[in-house]
């Protein structure tokens, strides 16, 4: 890994490439999750060391610049270095054997990435809506409100190279990130019901594909998978390996479900109905046996 900076290296954009260039290799190079990690973090502080540099170095051109810088491009560094040091941290202290408690430890892990989300969910939010609206009092340097400036971080923070908030945008990349990760991981622990027991049913999908890709839609839209970092390219890919179906083209579909003037959610609306009816059916069917045993229930 070099010290100094090559000439292609003193441009950011150089830097970020070699930085990248370098994660690669070291993925390659260190098969051991806990050695790549390790190093990876190596490789990401020399850069931020080179990318601090180049900084102080210069004055940005226009404000435009400044929150470009660390709205966007300082968080792909920062979030490397969040990312694998997590990674090195969660799989140092994963548990051995048993994969019961392997599956209960990498749920906390992800508990911890929710409780964070949550605890920041309105700057979230904002970063998530693409929003520009409050840039300048996010993204320039001086001026972080007393609310952040309550964050441990902040009081470590060089100002001159920090916002505060361009750390929390790198936290919500690297956890996003590492959701996935964890999620990833446990899907790859053996499933004791099924190794003991029986292999799982093989499952085709025999409806509509529209119905399927309006489904895929609703979930990725609610969120429910990796902590909602899940795109539709990754939900559609896995329903496809999963029920055997070739779902090409989903996006066209869903631009003409969207432009429908009338029943846009056919199948999720139908599958709600049905489900109610099904639900109501169970009850009247329960209402009926009790009155059935009343008689029999009452004292001589």
């Amino acid at each position: 890994m070099n010290t100094e900076l090559l000439p292609e290296e003193k441009t950011i954009p150089g830097l970020l490439a070699t930085m990248e260039m370098e994660l690669e290799q070291c993925g390659r190079n260190f098969p051991d999750l806990i050695s790549r990690s390790r190093q990876a973090v190596r490789i990401v502080k020399s850069s931020l060391d080179h990318l601090k540099s180049i900084i102080l170095a210069s004055e940005f051109p226009s404000k435009q610049e400044e929150i470009r810088f660390f709205k966007e491009t300082k968080p792909r560094f920062v979030s490397e270095l969040i990312f694998h040091c997590r990674v090195h941290q969660v799989q140092s202290s994963r548990p051995l054997f048993r994969n019961r408690i392997q599956e209960e430890y990498l749920s906390r892990q992800l508990a911890r990435i929710e409780y964070f989300l949550q605890k920041h969910r309105a700057f979230y939010h904002y970063m998530q809506s693409n929003r520009q609206d409050q840039d300048e009092a996010y993204f320039l340097r001086g001026a972080v409100d007393s609310y952040l400036s309550m964050d441990d971080y902040f009081f470590n923070a060089d100002t001159r190279f920090s916002t505060g908030y361009d750390y929390l945008v790198s936290c919500f990349r690297a956890y996003e990130r590492l959701g996935s990760w964890i999620s990833e991981e446990l899907q790859g622990l053996p499933d004791p019901y099924f190794t003991n027991r029986s292999k799982p049913v093989k499952l085709v999908w025999t409806g509509p594909k529209a119905a399927l890709i309006e489904l895929v839609y609703g979930l990725q839209t609610s969120g429910v998978f990796n902590n909602g970092a899940a795109d539709i390219k990754q939900i559609a890919t896995s329903f496809e390996q999963l029920f055997r179906v070739d779902m090409g083209g989903y996006y066209r579909t869903f631009q003409e479900l969207r432009l429908r003037k009338k029943n846009r959610t056919a199948f999720l609306d139908r599958l709600k109905e049905r489900l109610n009816l099904r639900m109501d059916e169970l009850e009247r069917q329960e209402q009926s046996r009790l009155k059935s045993r009343a008689p029999h229930l009452k004292r001589p």
